[in-house]
This record gives structure tokens, C-alpha cells and sequence, in this order.
């Protein structure tokens, strides 16, 4: 898109504003990301990453964080026909105090070291099981083996179901007691908390990345140092016996999202 704008002739050229997702590998593809006069980072932690690798002047980043949708992921039971239809496909789930943790099966996104926090969780309340909703990516379904071996080798099996690719997502927020973010390296964002969050579910998340930004703003009290296992399945404990508020801040909800993005196109055009 670039390329093509920049082969316009300059009056013809539409105002152009970019967002940068993610933080991408430095290099001159890349880098064409930071040429347009208006860019838009998903958190702040992004607009860091910007600063620190592109010459950008600050001035030219409007952070906007990626907002959830609170009418479809919002507090309620879990839908009376969904859950009867888990428990008879998933009878061991029944009468246990869930733990989610979501997200497809790839190993920076820290299934490992949930596997590891949940040995030793259960130690402490056998009466937890752990839930692993997502699925594994193309031509690598085999971590999904070797997550079961390492649930094995912890004689953990009975205590963890791994569920695939689930459409149904906001039923398992619903349903579960404490949701967990584990990964490994910093997210851009982090969107599972927010949406886990919304429906009015804790989340404890390692403290870093995009993902403790959300967590700052809207459920402090589930940031953990990063990699500390055992803060994480203390924290974790503490939160199945208290039932805190939780309120999603409006700078994380999609509304604000949209009219935030709408303004920054309008400063574009109007600077063209």
C-alpha cells in the first residue's frame, strides 16, 4: 500500500494511517509501517517498541487499545443446554473449580509452565482442574503430545482436559473460576484477558507485555512477576476463594475503540 500511495502523484494522495498490531522483526519491510504521518499502536507497550526501533516522533503515535465487546462477552451463567452438553462430553469437569487457559497451542504462549503451575495448585486443592482451550497450529500437533506426556510425568492427567478449537469461548469465561495468560515473551496486547475480564471472570497474568496494561487498569490484583510459578499458583489460589468486582475500563472496550480510531482518521484527512 505504500509503494502504490507513494506512486500517486502528492495531490492525489488519500490521507494514510497505520496500525501496528504487533511488534514486528526489525527490517526495511517492516519499517515501511513507520512511514505513514499517522500511526496507531494497540497498547503502549507498542508504541514503546515503535519509539525504540523506527525513528518516529512521538507525536505521530496515538496509542488505542484493542477493544472488547461487552455486549457479547458479558457477566452471566453459563447457557443452562451448553453446559449439560460439556458435562455429558467432559463428565470429569463437573463439580470442579476450573482453570482456563486459552489460546492456541504453540509453546510461547506458556502451556508448559501452566501444566507446571496446575502440579502445583493441585497439591494444594485437589478439588481444581485445568482446562486448555485451543488448538494446535498446522504441521504442529505434536506439542499437543508432548504437553500430554508432561501432564502424565506430573501425574496430573486426570486433572487437566485439553478441549481443541473451541467457537465457544464466552461459555468457558463463564464457566471457569480463574483464567490464566502465561505467555512466555511480551503480547502486543493481549485480547483473552479482556474478554475473560468483561464477563466478570479473574485473570492472573504474568506482569509484562501489553497484557499487564489491561490487567493494570482493570484487575490489578492478577499481575504476577514474570516466570514465578509458584507466586502464580498462589495468586491463583487466592482468587477461587474471593469474588471481586471487576469492572472493564472504557479505554478497553470496543466503543472507545471505534470512536478512537475514527478521530485519528479524521486528524488525517483534515491534515492532508
Amino acid at each position: 500500500i505504500w509503494l502504490a500511495w507513494r506512486g500517486l502523484p502528492q495531490n492525489d494522495r488519500p490521507a494514510l494511517v497505520s496500525t501496528f498490531h504487533g511488534m514486528y522483526s526489525v527490517n526495511a519491510y517492516s519499517a515501511i509501517m513507520a512511514k505513514p504521518r499517522h500511526l496507531i499502536a494497540i497498547s503502549h507497550c507498542v508504541e514503546q517498541y515503535i519509539l525504540n526501533n523506527y525513528k518516529v516522533d512521538p507525536g505521530r503515535i496515538t496509542v488505542i487499545q484493542r477493544g472488547v465487546d461487552t455486549r457479547a462477552f458479558s457477566p452471566a451463567p453459563p447457557d443452562p443446554a451448553w453446559l449439560e452438553q460439556l458435562y455429558s462430553d467432559q463428565p470429569r469437569l463437573q463439580g470442579k473449580k476450573l482453570i482456563l487457559m486459552p489460546g492456541r497451542l504453540t509453546r510461547w504462549k506458556g502451556q508448559r509452565a501452566f501444566l507446571t503451575m496446575m502440579a502445583d495448585l493441585i497439591r494444594r486443592e485437589p478439588g481444581v482442574h485445568g482446562v486448555v482451550v485451543g488448538g494446535a497450529e498446522k504441521n504442529k500437533e505434536g506439542y499437543l503430545d508432548e504437553l500430554k506426556k508432561q501432564a502424565g510425568k506430573l501425574g496430573i492427567e486426570q486433572h487437566i482436559t485439553f478441549t481443541g478449537h473451541r467457537s465457544d469461548i464466552v461459555e468457558f469465561y463463564r464457566l471457569a473460576d480463574v483464567v490464566c495468560h502465561m505467555s512466555s515473551k511480551p503480547e502486543p496486547f493481549g485480547r483473552t484477558l479482556t474478554e475473560a475480564l468483561a464477563v466478570g471472570t479473574p485473570v492472573v497474568a504474568f506482569d509484562r507485555g501489553g497484557a499487564a496494561e489491561s490487567l493494570s487498569a482493570c484487575f490489578p490484583e492478577g499481575l504476577v512477576p514474570p516466570d514465578d510459578l509458584t507466586a502464580f499458583a498462589a495468586r491463583v489460589r487466592e482468587q477461587l476463594n474471593q469474588h471481586p468486582r471487576i469492572v472493564i475500563h472504557p479505554e478497553f472496550q470496543l466503543e472507545h475503540q471505534v470512536q478512537a480510531t475514527l478521530e485519528v482518521y479524521h486528524r488525517a484527512i483534515a491534515c492532508n
